[in-house]
């Protein structure tokens, strides 16, 4: 349990913790989550809540949490998603939220999230989508990209098989 009193976890705090099981929270008074904080703990197996004063997901944040599951919610109070932060949470089997606030996805960003469900809406806030950002995450029904995108990497949404509904773009 991560108290209420921590306002930021820092780079690798609890990096490669496997032992680690049940729901994940990070409270509310947090505002940054480090780079590789959670990275490399696979014995969560419940669900992922990232409190609403959050601004900053580092690279590698949560990088091979295969163990989570449930859906996903970015709050509207995160400006940034960072490199490989959800790369490998193959276990998140629900919707993805995108908070109105993020404005980059960093590369590889949900990378091999491949159990997500329903539709993704990038926001209009977001102006850059990384490399491999989306990169065989084959769950989404259809996908809509805001009018604030300016740069849309390579093999962006490469392998997201499965799409049924519309593009919009």
């Amino acid at each position: 349990v991560i108290p209420d009193s921590v306002t930021s976890i820092g780079s690798y705090a609890f990096y490669d913790c496997v032992g680690l099981t049940g729901d994940l929270v990070i409270p509310d008074g947090v505002t940054t989550i480090g780079s590789g904080a959670f990275g490399g703990c696979t014995g969560f197996n419940g669900t992922l809540t990232i409190g609403n004063s959050v601004t900053t997901i580092g690279s590698y944040a949560f990088y091979y949490c295969f163990g989570l599951t449930g859906s996903l919610v970015i709050p509207d109070s995160v400006t940034s998603i960072g490199n490989y932060a959800f790369t490998f949470c193959s276990g998140l089997d629900g919707t993805l939220t995108i908070g109105n606030s993020v404005t980059t996805i960093g590369r590889s960003a949900f990378y091999r999230c491949s159990n997500f469900t329903g539709t993704l809406t990038i926001p209009d806030s977001v102006t850059s989508i990384a490399n491999y950002a989306f990169r065989d995450c084959t769950g989404f029904t259809s996908l809509t990209i805001g009018n604030s995108v300016t740069s849309i990497g390579g093999y962006a949404f490469y392998r997201c098989n499965g799409f049924t509904g519309t593009l919009t773009i």
